[in-house]
């Protein structure tokens, strides 16, 4: 499941000058996520969490108890996959201001 603010974000409204501030907060972010030291820490420690937790689901008798650690491990995998999320976003962002050039360029022509 996507999260919706997440797409939301991810597309600005067309405009050229929206693409490219987007694109380079997705830059920020990304070196960010790639190079901070306390990002890989907390990224180690969300796979160890993780993890944990599936080394114990058929222990867990309660549904309650068992749903609750489905949202956890959820909410670890996200963000363990923001890394990933954000550069498939930076480079969705690049297509799309691309094509904006192409078809920009072609009209001119």
């Amino acid at each position: 499941m996507e999260n919706k603010y997440y797409e939301d974000g991810s597309q600005p409204n067309g405009n050229e000058d929206e693409l490219i501030k987007r694109i380079k907060e997705c830059e920020m972010v990304v070196d960010k996520l790639e190079n901070d030291f306390v990002w890989k820490i907390v990224i180690k420690d969300a796979k160890i969490w993780r993890d944990q937790i599936d080394s114990v689901w058929q222990e867990i008798d309660d549904e309650a108890k068992l749903n609750k650690a489905r949202v956890i491990k959820t909410a670890y995998n996200h963000l363990i996959d923001l890394p990933k999320k954000y550069k498939d976003n930076l480079l969705a962002l690049e297509q799309s201001l691309e094509k904006e050039n192409e078809i920009e360029k072609d009209y001119e022509d």
